[in-house]
C-alpha cells in the first residue's frame, strides 16, 4: 500500500497513455484501486492511520472523462430496422432485440431480460432500470415508454406469454449470479449476430446491443428534443449527466462546423 502514492499514480497514468491506453480505461483501474484502498481502510481497518491516502485533495484526482462516440446516421438506423436479409433465425432475433431496446428509450439488455408482463400498464411500459437500483439511493424514477404500434409488434414477436417475463428467458426466484451469467451468455450471442448484420449493411459503427441507447438519444437530439426531456426518457438523475452523455455523442457536429472552412 505504501507504494501507492500520488507520484506513482501519475507515473502509471503517463506510462499507460504512452502505450495508447484510453483515459477511460485508466480511470477504471484507478477507481477499482481506490475501492480496494477504501475497503481495507474503512471496513477491514487493516491500514494504519498513518497511511497517506493517495486520492483526492492533496493527492491524485481521478479525471472526469467523457469520450466522443461515433453514432449511426438516421438512414443507417432505418436500414437496421428494415433489414430482412437474415442468414438464420438467430440474426432476426438479435435484430428484433436491438430494435426493442431502441424503441424502449435505449435501455440496457439487462432491463429487457428482467422485464415482466406486469410492467405493461395502461398502454405504457413502466419499470426501473437495474443500474439505477444499484447505484442511486435518491431520485429513483421509473422509465415510462408509450407502447406504440411498432413497439407492440415487437412485443408480440418476442414475448413469451407462458412466462412472467416478457422474453421468457428467466425463471421466477432467480438468483443474482444466475441472472448475470445468463445475461452475459445471451448478450454475447446477440452481439455476435448483430455484428454480422452490421457488416452486411456496411454500417459506419459496429452494430451492438449498447449502440441502441446511443442511437435513441441521438435520434431525439437530431429531432430537436430538449436536453431535459431526453434525460428524463433515458432515466438520468440530473441534467448534468445528460449534458455529458449528449456531448460524448456530438462528434458528427465537427463535420457540420468544418464544412464552412475554405
Amino acid at each position: 500500500m505504501n507504494d501507492i502514492t500520488p507520484e506513482f499514480l501519475k507515473h502509471y497514468e503517463l506510462t499507460e497513455k504512452e502505450k495508447g491506453v484510453s483515459q477511460s480505461t485508466i480511470n477504471g483501474v484507478f477507481r477499482n484501486l481506490r475501492r480496494i484502498v477504501n475497503y481495507f481502510t474503512h471496513e477491514k481497518k487493516t491500514i494504519p492511520k498513518s497511511y497517506e491516502y493517495p486520492f483526492g485533495p492533496g493527492g491524485y484526482s481521478i479525471k472526469s472523462f467523457y469520450g466522443r462516440k461515433l453514432v449511426m446516421t438516421n438512414d443507417e438506423i432505418q436500414k437496421v430496422i428494415d433489414f430482412k436479409d437474415f442468414d438464420n433465425k438467430d440474426q432476426e432475433y438479435a435484430r428484433n432485440i436491438w430494435v426493442f431496446l431502441y424503441r424502449t428509450n435505449g435501455i440496457n439488455f439487462a432491463d429487457l431480460l428482467r422485464m415482466r408482463w406486469s410492467h405493461i400498464q395502461g398502454g405504457y411500459l413502466m419499470f426501473y432500470r437495474k443500474k439505477t437500483e444499484s447505484t442511486r439511493k435518491n431520485n429513483i424514477k421509473p422509465i415510462t415508454v408509450p407502447i406504440t404500434s411498432k413497439l407492440q409488434e415487437l412485443i408480440d414477436k418476442l414475448g413469451d406469454r407462458d412466462s412472467p417475463f416478457i422474453l421468457g428467458l428467466l425463471k421466477e426466484g432467480y438468483k443474482e449470479n444466475t441472472f448475470e451469467n445468463l445475461s452475459h451468455k445471451v448478450r454475447s450471442k446477440l452481439n455476435e449476430n448483430l455484428l454480422e448484420i452490421g457488416v452486411k449493411l456496411n454500417l459506419s459503427v459496429p452494430l451492438k446491443l449498447k449502440t441502441a441507447r446511443d442511437c435513441y438519444a441521438t435520434t431525439l437530439k437530431r429531432a430537436g428534443v430538449s436536453k431535459d426531456n431526453i434525460g428524463e426518457m433515458l432515466g438520468h438523475s440530473n441534467s448534468v449527466v445528460t449534458e455529458h452523455y449528449l456531448a460524448s455523442l456530438d462528434i458528427e457536429k465537427t463535420q457540420e462546423i468544418n464544412q464552412h472552412i475554405l
